[in-house]
């Protein structure tokens, strides 16, 4: 789940690769509500995210980083 103040790329980034859905934060606790009453969409959308995901090298991520901090 994405608020809609994430940014236009975080959330085209989400719309685009079908990895979870936006919502402005009125309307987080009905959009939770319908993943719980969606159980194959949640997991549809799950699925997504980690073939989404898959694709990144966390570790140099993480590395990278911990760098600038």
């Amino acid at each position: 789940i994405l608020l809609d103040a994430a940014g236009p790329v975080a959330i085209e980034t989400v719309e685009t690769n079908g990895i979870g859905v936006v919502t402005p934060l009125d309307q987080l606790a009905p959009c939770l509500a319908g993943l719980f009453d969606d159980p194959d969409r949640h997991r549809r959308l799950a699925a997504q995210a980690e073939i989404w995901a898959s694709r990144f090298d966390w570790n140099d991520k993480f590395d990278k980083y911990l760098a600038l901090v």
